[in-house]
């Protein structure tokens, strides 16, 4: 969010609620001539200080990890019926490890079991047919996503998302994709 977006925010939650600012600078322990550089977007705001105004208003600052963009991982074969868009293995990479931390933040929606199902599909081909694959995956993300996801146990329902995901990603890398 922009500096004067954050400002103009906090200058009419503060007008809305009837607040000054001076009394918003004792309720939230941010200073005055903090509170009036904040609504005159005259210095940077820290999160810690946004947050301690922001609370004030029943309101807090967070931050989400971005969705990936699910078709590219389709194109390799992640087992989810999204109309595949062309990438090649960077691209693939990247996008896997915006899907680990995003699937990792929304675990528990039931929105998103079935992406889960196709990652942990992924991953088992990758562990089963194409660890150096899955070795350079890893190492880009600083992560070991074989225990992260519990891949090792798997139920019928991975094994067939398993070899939908295994005749695709066997069929691109067939075709010329390079993951050196």
């Amino acid at each position: 969010m922009r500096q004067d977006s954050v400002s103009c925010l906090i200058k009419k939650l503060r007008k809305k609620n009837r607040i000054s600012q001076r009394k918003l600078a004792k309720l939230s322990h941010v200073s005055f001539p903090q509170i009036q550089r904040v609504e005159n977007a005259s210095s940077n705001t820290t999160i810690e200080t946004l947050s301690k105004i922001l609370k004030i208003f029943d309101m807090k600052v967070e931050f989400h990890y971005l969705e990936p963009k699910w078709n590219y991982l389709a194109y390799f074969g992640f087992p989810i019926s999204i109309e595949p868009k062309k990438c090649n293995m960077e691209k693939l990479f990247c996008e896997f490890k915006k899907a680990h931390f995003f699937l990792k933040e929304h675990y528990f929606d039931k929105n998103f079991e079935r992406h889960i199902d196709a990652l942990k599909a992924f991953l088992l081909t990758l562990y089963t047919h194409y660890a150096e694959i899955l070795n350079i995956l890893e190492k880009k993300a600083n992560t070991d996503f074989i225990n992260a996801w519990h891949v090792l146990n798997y139920t019928g329902k991975h094994i067939k998302l398993r070899n939908i995901t295994l005749n695709i990603l066997s069929e691109r890398l067939k075709n010329g994709s390079n993951y050196y």
